[in-house]
């Protein structure tokens, strides 16, 4: 009975860790979208220095480039995690029903523990599943900190043509703290699934 019960609540946890995870995902596609607009920004301030702004102009749309790549990477990622944690939910549904039934027919106990056997495969190839998303998401994070200080050091190029610019170099200063924050939660949260397989496997169903 402890196990069914121990099963349940580590679903309930795993399907916590996925929305966490999910917010992750929101945060990379937010800030991928605020880096393509830098690097736009960045564009039209090298266009406006000319032949001296050729040179940034070409590495700006390659940034910007990167960073719709790593917006669409993170929006798969929340469509992945949304399945995963609706087979959470049918899985704690599942065995909710499983523990009713040994509470009233001990003849079912073993179908019982043979639909919780089956969850427990089931979390754990889902805990893998979101960790796969996790490293992508750590992976895209630090693609899209390496794009910010390529920005940074390359904005520099135009910044005494225009007023704009330095609004441009200052919207980077504000992000780069956010980047530094982003993969270092992301990097949290890969421990955390890490340290959930590796309790999972403990169990002796």
């Amino acid at each position: 009975m402890i196990q069914f019960e121990n099963v349940k609540n580590e679903s309930i946890e795993l399907k916590s860790k996925g929305s966490e995870i999910e917010e992750i995902a929101t945060f990379v596609t937010n800030i991928a979208y605020q880096t393509n607009l830098l690097a736009l920004n960045a564009s039209i301030e090298a266009a406006q220095a000319g032949e001296k702004g050729k040179g940034f102009s070409v590495i700006a749309a390659e940034v910007g480039k990167l960073a719709n790549q790593s917006e669409t990477a993170a929006n798969k990622i929340k469509d992945n995690i949304f399945s995963f944690l609706t087979d959470v939910d049918t899985m704690v549904d599942n065995l909710t029903n499983q523990y009713d039934v040994i509470n009233q027919e001990s003849h079912s106990i073993k179908q019982a523990i043979n639909q919780t056997e089956h969850s427990y495969t089931k979390i754990e190839n889902i805990a893998e599943k979101m960790l796969d998303s996790v490293e992508t998401l750590q992976d895209q994070s630090e693609k899209i900190g390496g794009l910010f200080l390529t920005i940074e050091s390359l904005s520099a190029i135009a910044v005494e043509n225009s007023a704009s610019t330095e609004e441009v170099s200052s919207n980077i200063s504000s992000y780069s703290e956010e980047i530094e924050k982003l993969i270092s939660g992301i990097s949290n949260f890969k421990k955390l699934i890490a340290e959930y397989k590796t309790y999972l496997s403990s169990y002796d169903l």
